[in-house]
């Protein structure tokens, strides 16, 4: 009786979402400083001034040599600058990266783009923001025209930015945020469900929590692994006639459960998109080729961890750091997440036999990624191509019309 109470309140409890965006004022429309630029490294000059660039529109892209995106938007930003190559200026701020970390990077990738190290974060400051591509939009006079990202910035935007004309971008803002104010659930309720299209902000996941789990512009795949409890992407297959018709649709979700435990929550979020979507989910076993973790004949380097120490991972487009964490499940997660490629499958598998935990510091190149296989060696580890049987999140059509509004 206790599930069925529990369905009944999901499927009566679809509400709208309410959005609450920070309260920091836009900065379209306003007169940007005197900016300085600089060191500036791939230019001619070591620094400049905002007001070098007088008559000219300028363009500050920012990015991280860890944002595969961002070098991904390198060569739009570049056809750009040379479709407009007396009217524009594009920078690519990087507000992370040391100069040792940006010479290694023009090792290997090339770029046009001026690239100005802005690590006193002066530039970052002045345009606020926690998700890259970030990218501003600066006209002759000075003024900020859009906030925006380098897929958005056209021919078009930028002709109509020489022309005086208005521009329609939406403004990418600093942050977005939650209010738990928009989202309280009455005093006795014993479970809220809220799922709607996504409607603006940054896409965040905040597993389940406190009795509260937030999801905001995610896919129906991403919310299926969570459900699923499967790592993003790396292990699931779309078994349907026309993917990108889910691929193209971002949702927002929202449960509020005081009495209950994640475990509980997920196989309601099944039970409810099985009910509602056309995208069903179901796990299967299949024989694929994956990668394997294994030891080489050197000596083992990587350092046992304290027992006592605290539990930390953590990864990103620069590295992993493991402080008393295992291989499996860890190590192994990162590997998945770098070496992925679109619409391929990416299962790496451990059979080091390490079973501890340990503390670990691997460096990841975007510009390189084949460096990982050095980064290993180094720790006496090394990944080669087998054909095991995995479990795998298998997402299909009913082909049916039934859709989400």
């Amino acid at each position: 009786m206790k599930n069925y109470i529990y369905i009944i309140a999901i499927l009566c409890c679809i509400t709208h979402m309410n959005y609450a965006q920070s309260e920091q004022e836009s900065l379209i429309g306003k007169k940007v400083p005197d900016l300085t630029f600089g060191p500036i490294m791939n230019y001619s000059k070591e620094a400049a001034k905002l007001s070098d660039y007088t008559g000219k529109i300028v363009i500050l892209d920012f990015w991280a040599t860890w944002c595969a995106g961002c070098i991904e938007a390198f060569p739009h930003l570049e056809a750009l600058k040379e479709k407009f190559s007396e009217e524009i200026e594009i920078l690519a701020i990087s507000s992370s990266d040391s100069k040792e970390r940006i010479e290694k990077f023009l090792s290997k990738k090339k770029t046009l783009l001026p690239i100005v190290l802005d690590t006193a974060l002066v530039l970052k400051m002045q345009f606020p923001h926690r998700v890259l591509s970030h990218t501003v939009i600066i006209d002759a006079d000075r003024i900020t025209r859009a906030i925006t990202t380098p897929e958005h910035i056209t021919e078009e935007v930028i002709q109509n930015v020489l022309d005086g004309k208005e521009i329609n971008l939406k403004e990418k803002r600093y942050d977005f945020s939650w209010s738990k104010d928009d989202h309280l659930a009455s005093e006795d309720a014993i479970f809220q469900f809220t799922l709607t299209a996504f409607n603006g902000g940054s896409q965040m996941l905040k597993p389940f929590n406190n009795g509260r789990l937030l999801m905001n512009g995610l896919f129906l795949s991403t919310i299926y692994e969570y459900a699923n409890s499967f790592p993003s992407y790396t292990r699931t297959v779309f078994e349907v006639q026309n993917a990108d018709k889910y691929k193209a649709y971002q949702y927002s979700l929202e449960i509020i459960a005081p009495d209950m435990t994640e475990g509980e929550v997920k196989p309601i979020i099944l039970d409810f998109l099985h009910r509602t979507v056309t995208l069903k989910s179901r796990v299967e076993r299949r024989k694929v080729l994956v990668k394997v973790l294994q030891r080489t004949t050197e000596p083992l380097k990587i350092k046992k961890a304290d027992p006592d120490s605290k539990e930390e991972f953590s990864f990103s487009g620069r590295g992993v750091h493991m402080q008393n964490s295992p291989i499996d499940g860890r190590l192994t997660r990162f590997l998945e997440n770098r070496l992925a490629k679109k619409n391929q499958i990416t299962i790496v598998m451990n059979e080091t036999g390490l079973s501890a935990n340990y503390d670990v510091d691997i460096p990841w190149y975007p510009e390189n990624p084949e460096n990982i296989h050095i980064e290993l060696a180094k720790l006496g580890l090394k990944l080669v191509d087998a054909e095991r049987e995995v479990d795998l999140l298998i997402l299909y059509d009913e082909l049916d019309t039934t859709e989400i509004n």
